[in-house]
């Protein structure tokens, strides 16, 4: 069983607070862990919470059998499941049922592609000496891939890390270079790394929540593929989960 508490990432949308919308979060993926949906409407900026919870939602998931499997309530606007774990290149789909109104997504689990090795290095970025961690893997020829990363230091929460494709070097060996500015890792820190691959479509929904600049004033919410007018995204991801104690000059693991 794999633990991934805290696993939670704040979306800035652009709201009209007289027209709140269905928010769905939705994340499967191919390990043997809880997987959760979760269901909100915006609230008005005026408001201190940043998502009212939705209860009483129906969210199922349907895998390409036509195999069902609901998501149970567990807390306010969090809908759960210990009966679905993702199988690589298989397309699931979502509906999620809110009062009257159904939304729709499908999302398709990429393969898992293996990660070779891990290192670190430090240096300095924008003015700021940061440790980096570097990602080391065969790209698969055959197929597009994209990739997200989080990452948590001493079981703080996760924070974003990076967002990639491989349209510049498709079927090359790759190094991800993954920093936040934000945290300083030190020698000893224990880090978790979360590297999740992902379909096109949340590629595109995620490239498009890096791109929200706040300094516009009316910016364009992240391409959602969820149908039915919610806000959001669902993916059907492979993820490897990365584990390792930060030493003074590591090679690579």
């Amino acid at each position: 069983m794999v633990s991934l508490a805290a696993c939670e990432d704040v979306i800035d949308i652009n709201l009209n607070e007289s027209d709140p919308k269905v928010v769905i979060e939705g994340e499967i993926n191919n390990l043997d862990y809880n997987q959760e949906i979760r269901v909100s409407r915006t609230v008005p900026f005026t408001d201190d919470r940043p998502f009212s919870p939705v209860s009483g939602a129906q969210v199922v998931v349907t895998d390409e059998g036509g195999h069902k499997v609901e998501f149970l309530e567990t807390d306010p606007g969090v809908y759960a499941t210990n009966r679905l774990r993702g199988v690589p290149g298989s397309t699931y789909a979502l509906e999620v049922v809110v009062d009257d109104d159904t939304y729709a997504a499908e999302s398709t689990m990429p393969a898992v592609t293996p990660v070779d090795s891990v290192s670190s290095s430090s240096g300095d970025f924008f003015g700021v000496a940061r440790r980096a961690l570097h990602v080391h893997f065969q790209d698969p020829p055959d197929r597009p891939n994209y990739f997200r990363y989080r990452m948590s230091v001493n079981e703080a929460p996760f924070l974003n890390l990076g967002l990639f494709s491989d349209k510049f070097n498709n079927g090359r060996y790759v190094t991800h270079d993954l920093i936040n500015l934000d945290t300083d890792i030190k020698t000893g820190d224990q880090v978790v790394v979360l590297r999740n691959e992902i379909d096109e479509p949340v590629h595109r929904y995620w490239l498009g929540v890096v791109m929200l600049n706040p300094g516009v004033a009316t910016p364009a919410n992240p391409p959602s593929n969820i149908s039915g007018g919610a806000l959001g995204y669902f993916s059907a991801q492979t993820t490897i989960v990365i584990r390792l104690t930060v030493s003074p000059d590591q090679e690579d693991d």
